[in-house]
């Protein structure tokens, strides 16, 4: 689980197996909050346009920041 924060360019979100974007992220969106926050999974993808800077923050690092406070 992580979550993604679009720093630049822009990337589609595909749900499941889906080929077709659901959404896309422009810079300063993001996706996967839900995840961290819940500790669930979902089958959510992310791909690219063109190309992106991203901030990646995995499950782990999420626990360690909220655990320090």
């Amino acid at each position: 689980m992580y979550l993604i924060i679009l720093k630049s360019g822009k990337a589609d979100v595909l749900l499941g197996n889906e080929t077709e974007p659901a959404s896309v992220l422009f810079p300063g969106e993001y996706i996967g909050d839900y995840q961290l926050l819940f500790d669930t999974i979902h089958h959510v993808s992310v791909r690219s346009q063109e190309f992106v800077e991203a901030l990646v923050l995995s499950f782990n690092q999420f626990k360690n920041i909220i655990d320090l406070n």
